[in-house]
Formats: C-alpha cells, structure tokens, sequence
C-alpha cells in the first residue's frame, strides 16, 4: 500500500503539469496566426492602394484619349466639309489658286526691290556718313591750325561730340565786359572762321551768347536789363557780321541766347566767370537740325 501510495503521488504531479502546459501552447498559436494575418492584411491594403492609382492613372490616360478622338473627329469634320466644298466648287477651281500664286509672286518681286534700293540707300547713306565724318575730321584740323595760339591761351576751345561741331570763344576775343560791340580783334576771328563755315553748306552754324551771373555795369542795364538781353544781342551781332561782312548765307545761321544759365565753369570764381562769358559756334546737321525743329513743333502742338 505504501508502496501505491508514493507512486500515486509524482504520477498525479506529471498529470496536473501537462494540463497547465497545453493552454499556454494553444495561445502561442493563436498569437502567431493573428501576426500573421496583421501582416498579410497590410499587404493587402498596400496592393489595394496601388490599385488606386493605377486606375486613376489609367481613367486619365482613358480622358487623354478621348480629348484626341474628339481632336480627330472634329478635324476629319472639316476635312470633309472642305471636301465637299471642293466637289461644289465653292472654293474656287485651279485656275483661281493659280491666279493667287501669280500674285504674290509679284508682290514678292515688289518686295524684293524695294529691299534692293533700301540696301542701296544705305550704302549711300554710309558712305556719306564717311565722308561727312572725315569733313568734320578736316574742319577740326584746319581750326586747330588757324587758330593754334589762341587755343594755346586758352581763348578758343574746339570740341567734337560725334556729328556735331562745337568751337568756344572766349568773350574777351570779341566784347568789352557787359556790352555786345564787336572788337576789331573780334572780326578777324570772325572772318577766319566763316571761311571754315562756308565750306560746310549742309551745317547750321547756330551762334550762342552766353553770359556770367549778371550784368555788373550799371550804363549796359539801361539798354540790357538781364543776361538774356545781353546774350542775344551779342549773338546777334555775331551772326549779323558773318552775314553782311563775311558773305555767309543766312539760311545757315542762326542766333540764340542762353544768358548765365548754361555755365561751364563755377560762377563763384573769378575764372570760372571769365570761362562762362563767351560765344559758342555749334556746326551741327541740317538734316539733324530740321528733325529738331519738328520734334519741337509736335511737342508745341500736342501741348496746345
């Protein structure tokens, strides 16, 4: 009975251990199956996603496709309209395209010359902007020489901005201070230089008067009350004996006044005053001052 007794006992124990041992396998399984059905249900909704965008993609390609069909009915449409326009003869027969062909064949003919006389124009116009360029080149060199010791002093200037001609004298070559009598000094320059002039017939000698800050002498106020008066009677002057004396054309002159308001120098010094008194001779284009005057007159006529 003993004997039965202690056997009874570790079999009971062997029994009760593997009852508690299945349950715990079974949810080891279970908790696999439900990871692997995780898993697999992620795939899926991956796959599912793909699918998405490949019939979005594949619906817009279907729109594309239609919109050229669409394209392509509506062109062959008017292929066949203009067909059956051709059979009607709406449109004309061959003899009328024939007809146009010939027409513009002649406006192109017409085209063609009139490029043939711009390109010839404009070798003309270029080689007299050459030899109006070297013009200017030899009026500059015979200025220069006529009047090399006057330059050397300081008492003419010659300048050149590309087409146009600027020589500057100095007022006491032609005036006493604030009075517009020629000097006699004066009239040699001036005779020097109207046989430079009258060499250049297509150029406008336009002849400024300028002036310093003011008049300082209280007889030339009487008769000239600001530097305006006094610049235009002293151009005028200019003008007058290059026409009467030096035999120009007048047509070629012109005078004008500026007064102090077209300084060059700095009117707070006595050499700045002395540079800003003087008579400007601008040789400039005909041509170029005749476009000037028209521009002028637009703008005068826009304004009125």
């Amino acid at each position: 009975m003993n004997v039965l007794k202690y056997l009874t006992i570790p079999f009971g124990f062997i029994l009760l251990m593997s009852c508690a041992s299945q349950p715990k396998a079974a949810m080891q399984g279970q908790e696999q199956q439900i990871t692997a059905a995780n898993a697999r249900a992620s795939q899926l909704e991956s796959q599912i996603g793909s699918l998405k965008n490949e019939v979005a993609q594949k619906s817009a390609e279907i729109e594309a496709l239609n919109a050229k069909i669409g394209d392509l009915q509506k062109a062959n449409t008017d292929l066949q309209s203009n067909l059956d326009s051709l059979r009607s003869g709406e449109t004309g027969n061959a003899s009328d395209y024939l007809s146009q062909i010939g027409a513009l064949k002649k406006d192109n003919a017409a085209l063609q010359d009139q490029i043939a006389n711009l390109q010839k124009e404009k070798a003309a116009l270029d080689l007299e902007t050459q030899k109006s360029a070297q013009d200017m080149n030899d009026r500059i060199a015979q200025l220069r020489q006529l009047f090399s010791d006057e330059i050397a002093n300081g008492l003419i200037d010659i300048k050149q901005y590309q087409d146009v001609l600027v020589v500057s004298v100095q007022e006491s070559v032609f005036f006493v201070p604030d009075w517009p009598t020629l000097l006699p000094g004066g009239e040699k320059i001036l005779q020097k230089l109207a046989e430079v002039f009258k060499k250049a017939p297509d150029r406008i000698v336009r002849v400024e008067g300028n002036t310093a800050v003011a008049i300082s002498s209280p007889e030339s106020l009487k008769y000239y009350p600001t530097s305006w008066h006094l610049g235009a009677a002293r151009a005028a002057n200019v003008a007058d004996y290059l026409q009467e004396k030096c035999g120009m054309d007048p047509m070629q002159l012109v005078a004008t006044s500026f007064g102090q308001f077209k300084p060059i120098a700095d009117n707070s010094t006595e050499a700045g005053k002395a540079k800003n008194r003087r008579v400007d001779f601008i040789l400039v284009s005909r041509a170029l001052w005749e476009l000037d005057r028209m521009k002028e007159a637009q703008v005068a006529q826009q304004g009125q």
